[in-house]
């Protein structure tokens, strides 16, 4: 064999390595592009899952069965009544201290969040009537409760709830 053959077979076998490794390199980022997706996914599967269980966590506060073809709410309590003034709109609206708070209006267990939004609810709602919902010795009451900021008192109701 020719030096010159012998030359040309190495170069084409040279050009062939390199497109070999071309493609291994190919391949190579392939796997590590699919990696890194692997592990967003699992981050972002993560954060979902961190989302739904918060989610989850937050309404089987506030569970709910079918009934006659109705659906029937059962309110988990989410704050008691720690103190109610006297004269006060909490007092003729007729809650007493260690009533459960069951529903406040639009607040609920599922929804208060940390009482904010009953504060925020109430504050909309002056001299308008909301419906609470409380439990006290074991019975569900509905009672009708107006704030009233000009009451002669502290705040527009006259009552301190606190989480549960």
């Amino acid at each position: 064999m020719s030096e010159s053959n012998r030359l040309t077979r190495l170069t084409e076998r040279k050009k062939e390595l390199e497109n070999e490794l071309d493609e291994y390199y190919e391949v190579l980022k392939s796997v590590i592009d699919i990696i890194r997706l692997e592990n967003d996914l699992k981050a972002l599967l993560a954060e979902i899952d961190t989302a739904l269980q918060a989610h989850f966590r937050a309404n089987t506060q506030t569970q709910s069965a079918k009934a006659n073809g109705h659906a029937e709410v059962r309110l988990i309590p989410f704050a008691v009544i720690d103190a109610v003034d006297e004269n006060s709109p909490a007092s003729k609206a007729g809650l007493v201290v260690n009533d459960e708070v069951l529903k406040f209006g639009i607040c609920h267990a599922g929804n208060h969040n940390g009482l904010r939004k009953v504060a925020e609810f109430v504050a909309t709602m002056d001299g308008r009537e909301i419906e609470v919902t409380v439990k006290r010795d074991g019975e569900e009451k509905k009672l009708h409760l107006t704030p009233d900021s000009r009451w002669g008192g502290r705040g527009s109701l006259g009552c301190h709830l606190t989480p549960k």
